[in-house]
């Protein structure tokens, strides 16, 4: 159980694609934490918080 469990830990922390929790769009995607595309990344919005 404890191997599964760090199986899939370590899964989460690989590249692949993931939907943009802002807009939606798919976008490589660095690291499990990665949720926000470059590009919404990069809005006045996002920058001013």
């Amino acid at each position: 159980m404890k191997e599964l469990f760090h199986k899939e830990a370590e899964s989460n922390l690989q590249s692949k694609e993931r939907d943009c929790l802002k807009c939606g769009e798919r976008f490589p995607s660095e690291w499990a934490g990665d949720r926000v595309c470059g590009r919404c990344k990069g809005s006045i919005a996002w920058r001013t918080g």
